[in-house]
C-alpha cells in the first residue's frame, strides 16, 4: 500500500535516507542530505511543502507516529538510513523497532531518549556523575510545589514540566501568582497532559543561553558549530517562551566553549556507563554563568530552529557523519563549518504559541528564492493546489549568510530583507533579533 512504484530500481552504490518528520528541522535535514553525491532518493514522511519543493525528495503520506507503516515502507523502497527529526517517535522507542528489524537509525535507543522525554530522569543522571546543573526539586503534589516556591525559592526559580511539551513546558516567571498559576496550568488544568503530572521547580540561573549541538556513536563525539537561541515570541524576550523564534552566531569565549566539550564528553561517557545505547544529534542548552556552563536541558535530536543556520553552515557532506554515528566510526571525521556568520529569524503565525490561525495563503517565496547566501526553511507550511499555506504555527525559518567572517550585520540585514518579501496574513516574526546580535559584536 505505501510502497513507492520506481520505473528503475535504486542504482548500485547510491543510498536511500528516510526523514521522519514534517518541521523546519526535517526540511533542513532532507535538504543538506539530498545534496550528497552519495544519495539517490530522500523520502520525508510527512513532509512539508518545502521538502515537496527539494530535489531528489519525495514525501510519503505516512505520520510519524506510524512506526509499523513507515517499517514497512523502508524495508519495500530499500530504505538504507532512516533519520528522525522529532523527540515524540523517538520516545516512543521506534529507533529500537526499526534496528531490530535490520534498518540503520540515526537516533538514539528508548532508553536514550528519555534524557529528553523525563526532565527529572535527566537530573537524577547528571547529579549522579557531577555534571554541573542547575538545582532542583521534582514533585508529584501541586501544594506541596506551591509551598516550596513561597517558602524556599521564592522569585528566584524556573518551574518545568517533566515530559515533552514541544518545547513550550518551561515557565520562568516574574511574579509568585505567574508561578502558582503555571503549577495549576500544568498538574491541575493538565495543558500539557501526561507530561505535566510531574513537574520539576529548578534554582534560575543567569547568564547567557548557547545551544550546543553534537554527533555523537556512543563514544565519540563532533561538536557542531555554536548557536544562540532566542525562545521568548516577543521582543525583548518578553511573553511566552516557544520553540524559538531566532538563531544566532554565539557569543562564546574559547574557555567556555573548552568547558562545555569537556561537559559533553562527560554526559556521553555517563550515558555509556549507563548502559545508554545513544547513537545520533544530542544537543544541551547550556548557561554560562560567570564562565561556567551549566546544563539547562538536554535534547534527544536536533533542535529547532538550531538545524536550519547549521545546515547552511555545513560544508562537509553530511551522509558519512550520519552513517558513522551508526557503525561506532565517528573518530575517522571530521565536519568543515563555513565561518561566516548565519542568522535565522523564525516567521510565525497569529496566535502562536497558544491557537495559531493555520490556513493562510503565503507570497512572496519566489522573490527570496533568487537572493544571495539566503535560504528559507519550511516548517509549518504545506501546498494546496498552487499555493503554500500555513499550518502549524512557525511556518518558516529565514537563513541568511554574512558577507564575511565576523559580519553579523550584513547576514541580519540579509535575514531581514528577505523576511520582508514574504507575507501571508497575520505574520510575525521578533523584529529585535538581529539588532541584538549586532550589539554584541558591537
Amino acid at each position: 500500500m505505501f510502497k513507492i512504484k520506481r520505473r528503475v530500481g535504486k542504482p548500485r552504490g547510491k543510498k536511500v535516507i528516510l526523514v521522519i518528520g514534517s518541521g523546519g528541522r526535517e526540511h533542513a535535514l532532507a535538504w543538506k542530505i539530498a545534496k550528497s553525491g552519495s544519495v539517490w532518493r530522500v523520502y520525508c514522511a510527512k513532509g512539508n511543502a518545502g521538502t515537496a519543493k527539494t530535489k531528489k525528495c519525495i514525501n510519503v503520506d505516512i505520520e510519524p507516529s506510524e512506526i509499523w507503516k513507515l517499517l514497512q515502507f523502508a524495508k519495500d523502497n530499500e530504505v538504507d538510513l532512516v533519520v528522525f527529526g522529532s523527540e515524540d517517535t523517538l520516545a516512543a522507542g521506534s529507533a529500537d523497532i526499526f534496528e531490530r528489524n535490520g534498518i540503520k537509525v540515526f537516533g538514539p535507543s528508548l532508553l536514550g531518549a528519555m534524557m529528553e522525554a523525563s526532565k527529572i530522569y535527566a537530573k537524577e543522571l547528571m547529579q549522579k556523575y557531577k555534571i554541573p546543573t542547575a538545582a532542583y526539586r521534582a514533585f508529584t503534589d501541586p501544594e506541596k510545589a506551591k509551598e516550596y516556591i513561597r517558602r524556599d525559592i521564592g522569585m528566584d526559580g524556573v518551574v518545568k514540566a517533566d515530559g515533552l511539551t514541544g518545547g513550550k513546558g518551561v515557565t520562568v516567571y516574574s511574579s509568585l501568582t505567574q508561578a502558582l498559576c503555571s503549577i495549576n496550568e500544568m498538574m491541575i488544568g493538565k495543558i500539557y497532559g501526561k507530561a505535566g503530572e510531574k513537574i520539576l521547580i529548578e534554582k534560575r540561573l543567569k547568564g547567557k543561553e548557547t545551544s550546543y549541538l553534537f554527533f555523537t556513536d556512543g563514544r565519540n563525539m563532533i561538536p557542531c558549530a555554536l548557536l544562540e537561541d532566542h525562545k521568548p515570541l516577543l521582543d525583548g524576550d518578553e511573553g511566552p517562551n516557544t520553540g524559538g523564534m531566532g538563531i544566532g552566531p554565539a557569543d562564546i569565549t574559547e574557555e567556555e566553549e573548552s568547558k562545555m566539550n569537556a561537559i559533553a564528553k562527560k554526559l556521553v561517557w555517563a550515558m555509556r556507563m549507563e548502559g545508554i545505547d545513544y547513537r545520533g544529534l544530542c544537543y544541551i542548552g547550556f548557561m554560562i554563568c560567570n564562565g561556567q556552563p551549566y546544563v539547562l536541558e538536554i535534547n534527544c535530536r536536533f533542535g529547532d530552529p538550531e538545524t536550519q543556520p547549521l545546515m547552511l553552515k555545513m560544508r562537509s557532506d553530511i551522509v558519512p557523519i550520519l552513517f558513522a554515528c551508526t557503525n561506532g566510526t565517528l573518530n575517522q571525521y571530521t565536519i568543515e563549518w563555513d565561518e561566516r556568520p548565519v542568522v535565522c529569524v523564525v516567521l510565525a503565525e497569529d496566535g502562536y504559541p497558544v491557537k495559531p490561525k493555520d490556513g493562510q495563503v503565503v507570497s512572496g517565496l519566489k522573490r527570496v528564492a533568487h537572493m544571495k547566501d539566503v535560504v528559507v526553511f519550511y516548517a509549518g507550511a504545506v501546498m494546496d493546489g498552487k499555493d503554500v499555506i500555513t499550518k502549524g504555527g512557525r511556518n518558516f525559518g529565514v537563513v541568511a549568510f554574512g558577507r564575511k567572517r565576523g559580519d553579523i550585520a550584513s547576514a541580519a540585514k540579509r535575514a531581514y530583507e528577505a523576511a520582508g518579501k514574504i507575507y501571508y496574513d497575520g505574520i510575525y516574526y521578533r523584529r529585535d533579533i538581529p539588532r541584538i546580535l549586532h550589539r554584541k559584536a558591537a
